[in-house]
């Protein structure tokens, strides 16, 4: 299981009861690294959820604010609960990078929660084409308004030279 969990694509990580993790694959320590700003994940540093939060510098995507710790996936997770979201993002202050994250309890044989676990992956790519999308979009509102206003003017062109040779022709008759 752990050769497969090392060679997953996305960061995989395991929470206990008391909120610390027990495994971090490969691809999660890719993510969540910052050798600029010295920064490491680490299972041995025993860091809970919410020093967790501190440490990344987890914040909502939308307000820029830190990122509660009830709204986590995994605190939710072990508390029975399985969650995801997409609007976190882990600010470096030089990077930001926004992450999609799912999380789900894991239970022993009586159905006691005893473990979370929690996958999340870079989706960087994904937010940039987003927004490229949507500036897209903007400029081709924006065209459309301004050819509608185009059309519009010659319309209105149109439209008088029609009443004006209207009226020519009632002058000749």
């Amino acid at each position: 299981l752990s050769q497969i969990l090392e060679g997953f694509p996305l960061g995989v990580v395991v929470y206990g009861q008391d909120q610390k993790p027990q495994y971090l694959n490969k691809r999660a320590s890719e993510i969540l690294s910052n050798p600029k700003r010295g920064i490491t994940p680490s299972v041995e540093a025993g860091r809970t959820l919410a020093q967790t939060i501190e440490y990344y510098s987890f914040k909502d995507a939308q307000t820029g604010e830190k990122f509660p710790l009830e709204k986590m996936p995994v605190f939710k997770a072990l508390r029975g609960e399985p969650s995801s979201l997409d609007n976190l993002v882990v600010d470096f202050g030089d990077t930001v990078i926004p992450l999609e994250v799912w999380a789900s309890p894991v239970r022993d044989d009586t159905g006691i929660v005893e473990t979370a676990i929690g996958v999340f992956q870079d989706v960087t790519d994904r937010k940039r084409a987003e927004a490229e999308l949507v500036e897209y979009r903007k400029s081709l509102e924006q065209l459309v308004e301004q050819r509608t206003a185009e059309l519009n003017d010659a319309n209105d062109r149109l439209r008088m030279r029609l009443e004006w040779v209207s009226a020519i022709n009632r002058l000749q008759q």
